[in-house]
């Protein structure tokens, strides 16, 4: 089975359309989310329906769950104007029954597939919606924050960062999918993970999108908001 991972689509319809469009190309059996289908993007009703459609998993994210409880999303201080207006335009945008099916989303979900144990989660076991885990985590702190996940394979999101990272855990491999919707390592591209469940292999892929569709899609947010996702999204980055 060949399993597309995506995370942090971030309310992004092109950047999706594309991932989609290529995770079929492919092969792609089944699609799995790992959390902010929302946040800071201008389309959240398209991209909640096709995630609906689209993934057999999704799992809470924190700007899924600020959206739905009215929390604070805790991301960067740089980007917290933009979530906030983003999350205006969800309301907006977003029927009952779509705050409902984000509301239920779960904080991690286990699956047993083709022979391989998956867990997933957004940040971590003991924080699920904002903990960061990274190359630069301390090794102790990952094997003490997973000891009790008993799997082939651990997928997270949360850092727009894609990262594989065998080793560290006495069985799983770590495995960020990166950022479909708002990649944050100076690769605009989106970005997604294919995981082969029958081989073990792990595929990150980038995928070349409408940057300019994405940022014309965003005309609702208010100027200074509007031109930082346009920067972010043109350049991968903040800076």
């Amino acid at each position: 089975m060949r399993i597309a991972l995506i995370a942090d689509v971030h309310s992004n319809a092109p950047a999706l359309e594309a991932v989609v469009a290529d995770a079929r190309a492919a092969g792609a059996d089944q699609v799995f989310c790992a959390g902010d289908v929302v946040g800071f993007g201008p389309s959240a009703k398209a991209v909640v329906e096709q995630v609906r459609t689209l993934c057999q998993v999704v799992v809470r994210g924190n700007h899924d769950e600020a959206l739905v409880e009215g929390t604070d999303c805790r991301c960067l201080p740089a980007l917290a104007q933009l979530a906030r207006a983003a999350e205006r335009l969800a309301r907006a945008q977003l029927q009952p029954t779509d705050m409902a099916w984000l509301r239920r989303l779960p904080l991690e979900e286990g699956l047993y597939l083709g022979g391989m144990e998956v867990y997933m989660v957004h940040g971590s076991p003991s924080d699920p919606l904002h903990e960061c885990v990274t190359t630069d985590t301390d090794s102790e702190h990952l094997r003490r924050e997973f000891m009790t996940i008993d799997s082939d394979y651990v997928i997270l999101g949360h850092t727009h960062r894609q990262m594989a990272l065998p080793g560290v855990l006495p069985r799983a491999t770590i495995i960020n999918p990166g950022s479909v919707g708002f990649p944050m390592d100076g690769d605009p591209r989106a970005a997604y993970t294919i995981l082969d469940t029958k081989t073990g292999s792990i595929l990150p892929r980038r995928v070349d999108y409408d940057v300019a569709r994405a940022v014309a899609d965003a005309g609702a947010l208010p100027p200074r908001e509007r031109a930082l996702y346009s920067q972010a999204l043109t350049r991968g980055s903040l800076k």
